[in-house]
């Protein structure tokens, strides 16, 4: 996507079987090389403990940032393709995943559909969508609110980030 104009969208990514970096960046690699996106950058990748189900391995998680002029239901139909080609199997919510990648925030936009809602409705409250999200833009807000994401920091009840490491997800 050359001409950079779009929507401005923020990705989660996340892993905790197998080959974890392997995924992330086959995901990113996807992401990266779609004609209709433009990947802006990446955050470091973040070690954390499972959310939800806590009886599972760690997680890898990062977070994305892109252009495109893709809509919400064409840009969901491409990470389930993107998920599924990359090897991801279903299992039970919150459980493991090969590849789980969900869109944090789509531009201005404020849906909430059985498929998918966006802003996610998760990002307040977990440290391992947050900080990857600031890391990639400390000023950015959930559409329709003043507040920046980083003040929600010290809401968190639960931490699960473990360790940083900057990794060079691009293949």
């Amino acid at each position: 996507m050359k001409n950079q104009k779009g929507n401005k969208v923020y990705l989660g990514l996340g892993s905790n079987c197998g080959d974890r970096i392997r995924y992330l960046k086959l995901a990113v690699h996807k992401i990266n090389t779609h004609p209709l996106i433009s990947m802006l950058k990446y955050s470091s990748v973040y070690e954390t403990s499972p959310f939800g189900i806590i009886n599972q391995s760690d997680y890898l998680n990062c977070a994305v940032e892109i252009l495109t002029v893709m809509n919400l239901d064409e840009l969901f139909a491409f990470i389930k393709d993107t998920e599924s080609a990359i090897g991801r199997k279903e299992r039970i919510r919150w459980g493991p995943r090969e590849i789980d990648i969900d869109i944090l925030i789509f531009g201005d936009l404020i849906e909430d559909h059985e498929k998918v809602s966006v802003p996610h409705k998760g990002i307040k409250e977990r440290d391992f969508v947050l900080i990857p999200l600031i890391e990639l833009n400390d000023q950015v807000r959930l559409p329709g609110e003043k507040i920046l994401l980083k003040e929600y920091l010290n809401r968190i009840q639960e931490n699960h980030i473990l360790r940083r490491e900057k990794i060079n997800l691009l293949i």
